[in-house]
Formats: C-alpha cells, structure tokens, sequence
C-alpha cells in the first residue's frame, strides 16, 4: 500500500491523513487546488487498474465540523493490493457532488438513496430519482428539514394502491378550556 499512495499523492494533490484502524487504508480529501473527483484516476491507466466490481459502498453522514454539512464516503476495495481507499467530499444543501456512478455503475443506487435522505444531489447524474421515499415527499428524512406537523395526512390508500395526502379530519369539536382550576377555592365575596 506504501508504494501506491507515494504514487497517488504523486499524480493527484489531495490532502491526507493517515489510517487509524488495521486495514491498510488511505484516507484522504480533495484539495483546494484540484476540486475534481479522484475516481477517474483510479479507472485510467494506474497502478490499480480497479474494475467496478471493487466498489463497495456510498455513504454520507451528517454532524461534521465544518461549514459544509455533511461527509460523503466512497469505499473502495481492491483485488490486486491489500487496501482500502476513502476519499472523503464535503457537502450541504447548494453543493453538488460529480458523480461516480460513470466509472463504477454499482455506485448509481447509492448516489440515488444519499439524494433521497439527504439531498445532496450529483452533476449530471443518467437515474437520479427517490428510491425510499415516496415522489410526494417533501424535504430529505436525514436532513430533518422535514416537517412534524401540518394540515395535510399522508398515508397509503390499499384500494388506490398509491400514497396519498389528505387533509386533516379532527374527530372532535374545538374545545375552550377554562385556565381556572376546578379544585381551587373560590371566594365569593
């Protein structure tokens, strides 16, 4: 993996640090010199040669420190080195990611379902569409921009086989409640 990462770091600036676990891994960010993605080098003419069968995993996570809002991790495996490789791309709700879904199409399914949860959407993306939520829905569940309550129910009608939104039926009459309590003493006079 040594030799490698000389190699990468070589021929692509990225910032770096080191792995903390026990899988030789190299983690890493994208510069601020050379915003473009890392995973066209790592199909073209390298050291790798990685197919897109070694892509394994898509993922964002939410709560970084930092201005940008969320994490995006790429999990790469290879076949012909022990290693692991993570690069790491910030994002928020303006953002745009570049895709990965044109070298590794394994990856489509997992750029769609970071978009349905969390909103982050890829440039130029062939299938970017909900995969776990309804089309009807509005906002992104793991962003929490969602809102709690509302004039509308949804639900899932069986006869129309289909999500639909109603509004809201109370079952009974708007009440005044009275702030006194019954169990005070009152002085009549």
């Amino acid at each position: 993996m040594h030799g490698f990462e000389s190699y990468f770091f070589q021929s692509f600036p990225t910032e770096h640090f080191p792995a903390q676990d026990r899988v030789a891994s190299l983690y890493f960010t994208r510069h601020k010199q050379c915003p473009k993605s890392p995973m066209p080098f790592l199909v073209g003419p390298s050291q790798l040669a990685i197919s897109d069968k070694s892509f394994l995993i898509f993922r964002a996570r939410s709560g970084t420190t930092g201005k940008l809002s969320l994490s995006l991790w790429i999990t790469n495996s290879f076949s012909n080195i022990v290693g692991r490789l993570y690069p790491i791309n910030g994002a928020d709700e303006v953002t745009r990611i570049s895709p990965v879904v044109s070298p590794f199409p394994s990856a489509g399914r997992w750029e769609r379902e970071v978009w349905d949860m969390f909103g982050v959407s890829s440039i130029n993306h062939p299938d970017l569409r909900r995969i776990s939520t309804y089309y009807g829905f509005e906002g992104h569940p793991l962003r929490k921009d969602l809102p709690l309550s509302g004039y509308v129910e949804v639900r899932y009608d069986d006869p129309e086989k289909r999500v639909v939104s109603e509004p809201i039926e109370m079952t009974q009459e708007f009440r005044y409640f009275d702030s006194a309590s019954p169990w005070e003493q009152r002085s009549d006079g």
